[in-house]
């Protein structure tokens, strides 16, 4: 089915504010699901994005990676509560690092440091030299984050407060590679894409899907070089597209009954009330224009006027992307774009409360 025209204008109107190139946007109301796409896959091109589009889904990605650890720790290979310093010694000889566990890693309050310094400089640099983006960041390998973990000091006591770190995901989603002896892509193919009959999401598909394959662009509308940031795949490494994803939001709103249904009930309910440090409620928070009351494994919570919506957005420098669900309603929203655009999550937001 295709998306009504009152809310392809809404699409229409927010992509064009933001200077989207392209946008894929996918919806499930009343058990139906309808696809809109809008704009080109490569800005001054005449292609049209349709609902097998590949685009990079970032942070999105994390709440795969929260799937897999319920996922894991049903087939007791680990334990959410286990102690980090378990699977990664390196960090045993640090105190403190003791009682950082598993759920810490990905949730944000181990009161590790997001990354080092330098490389979210390079990555804003990223913005006004796209053809040699994240030439920094494809060379921070996961050694290199252990390593700049032994080193660091931890913020705040784990489990006591909310710090948004890709660090830490991206640690996690290692030690799942350590415990099963297998890639994240192919964990995530093998225990989640297989159950749910997504075939185009992964992380190693520039080349298998080029053809499908959207361009980024960064804030400036420029053509930017495609993410790789091997040390935080389970973080933000993940590509996907509107179909696909769509069949994720119908499986976590229970319109499809799979062999991982469970543990995606399991994150839904696992939740706590984060406390937020001052910069990031005051500042960081309002500055992306996100607002939530929980977290869920691998959710954000927002609770206002009588709904509760569960949802996460992720961006790199040349794209955005925007999952969500009402459960209540049965409704879901995919947003995908390939431009980097605060846009992106307000018009998630937006259309899962359009009727």
């Amino acid at each position: 089915m295709v998306i009504d025209l009152n809310a392809q204008n809404i699409i229409k109107k927010y992509a064009d504010s933001g200077n989207i190139p392209g946008v894929s946007v996918g919806l499930i109301k009343n058990s139906n699901t309808e696809f809109f796409n809008y704009g080109v896959i490569e800005r001054d091109s005449k292609l049209t994005p349709n609902e097998n589009t590949v685009y990079e889904i970032a942070s999105v990605s994390k709440t795969f990676t929260s799937i897999l650890l319920a996922i894991l720790q049903k087939e007791k290979l680990l334990d959410k509560d286990d102690p980090v310093t378990k699977y990664v010694p390196e960090l045993a000889k640090i105190p403190d690092f003791k009682k950082i566990t598993l759920y810490h890693l990905a949730t944000h309050t181990s009161g590790l440091p997001n990354l080092p310094t330098k490389l979210i400089i390079f990555n804003l640099f990223a913005l006004l030299r796209p053809s040699n983006a994240y030439q920094e960041l494809s060379q921070f390998t996961k050694s290199d984050l252990i390593r700049f973990f032994s080193k660091s000091k931890l913020k705040t006591e784990p489990g006591t407060e909310w710090h948004y770190s890709n660090g830490t995901v991206g640690l996690l989603g290692h030690i799942f590679e350590l415990v099963t002896n297998s890639s994240y892509d192919d964990l995530v193919k093998s225990k989640i894409c297989d159950a749910l009959g997504m075939t185009n999401t992964g992380i190693d598909l520039l080349e298998s899907h080029k053809n499908l394959m959207a361009s980024g662009h960064s804030y400036f509308g420029k053509k930017i070089n495609h993410w790789v940031a091997p040390a935080i795949e389970g973080a933000a490494g993940l590509y996907s597209t509107t179909s696909d994803l769509i069949k994720f939001l119908e499986t976590n709103l229970g319109f499809i009954d799979t062999s991982i249904s469970s543990e995606l009930k399991y994150c839904h309910a696992t939740r706590f009330v984060p406390k937020l440090s001052y910069f990031m409620k005051n500042m960081m928070m309002p500055y992306l224009g996100i607002e939530f009351d929980e977290m869920a494994l691998g959710w954000w919570v927002s609770k206002q006027n009588n709904q509760e919506i569960l949802f996460h957005d992720g961006g790199t420098a040349g794209f955005s992307s925007f999952i969500g669900i009402e459960p209540a309603k049965k409704k879901g929203v995919v947003l995908l774009a390939n431009k980097m655009s605060r846009q992106v999550h307000k018009l998630g937001m937006e259309l899962l409360k359009y009727d």
